[in-house]
């Protein structure tokens, strides 16, 4: 159900709480589509990087200094287990089901999808995240989307049509939904959005839309 879904644009931030009182599990769902000719079918993929906040002493201030690391957020616990994608390491639900999780199982990521899915359907790559269950050390989940082998292909995000949806689990009903601009001209990564801890069991979600033309590594080493 979408009826009541939030549009958002860059730079727009949204109160799950607001919107959502004592929400507790949501599903974010990436879905993509070729809309450039004359380059292969891409294949798009959806990360989530988990992030606590950065001590105040780091031993890279430099790097800090530079702009070359995040001065506020780190990957959680420093710990790769945080950083969740089609190829993580796989884990099984207590039905059975085999998913990639985080150590607690606080963000499923249901797997990879290499067609975009369906605009008006349920598809594209999913992750299922719980809040309830967040560490009280998580200060963001952040929300990424990537390119298969983009630089090699010559692949780009200006080259797709690709949408962020939200679903509040609880009933199933999509709560928000962002479509990506077309200004990536030559980025194969894209931090979508990020949910952003504002209370010890509140949240809003922010859209981002940041690209990079140095893939996830460029994330990856901007929070380590």
């Amino acid at each position: 159900m979408s009826d009541l879904a939030f549009n958002l644009s860059k730079g727009m931030t949204f109160d799950l709480e607001k919107a959502r009182p004592g929400l507790k599990k949501v599903r974010v769902a990436l879905k993509w589509k070729k809309v450039k000719q004359g380059i292969s079918e891409a294949d798009a993929d959806l990360t989530v990087v988990v992030l606590g906040s950065r001590a105040a002493a780091e031993s890279d201030s430099a790097a800090i200094a530079q702009g070359q690391k995040d001065a506020q957020r780190k990957i959680y616990a420093s710990d790769p287990a945080w950083v969740l994608y089609y190829n993580s390491p796989q884990t099984t639900l207590d039905d059975g089901t085999a998913v990639k999780a985080t150590p607690g199982q606080e963000i499923v990521h249901w797997g990879d999808n290499r067609t975009g899915g369906d605009f008006n359907g349920v598809d594209g790559e999913q992750v299922d995240i719980n809040f309830e269950r967040m560490p009280e050390g998580v200060m963001e989940v952040s929300i990424l989307g990537t390119i298969y082998e983009g630089s090699e292909r010559n692949q780009n995000w200006n080259a797709l049509e690709a949408v962020l949806e939200i679903t509040d689990l609880t009933d199933d009903r999509m709560i928000a939904r962002y479509e990506l601009e077309h200004d990536f001209p030559t980025d194969t990564a894209v931090q979508v959005g990020a949910f952003i801890r504002t209370g010890p069991a509140t949240w809003e979600f922010q859209a981002i839309g940041n690209g990079s033309r140095g893939g996830l590594g460029h994330f990856l080493s901007y929070w380590s």
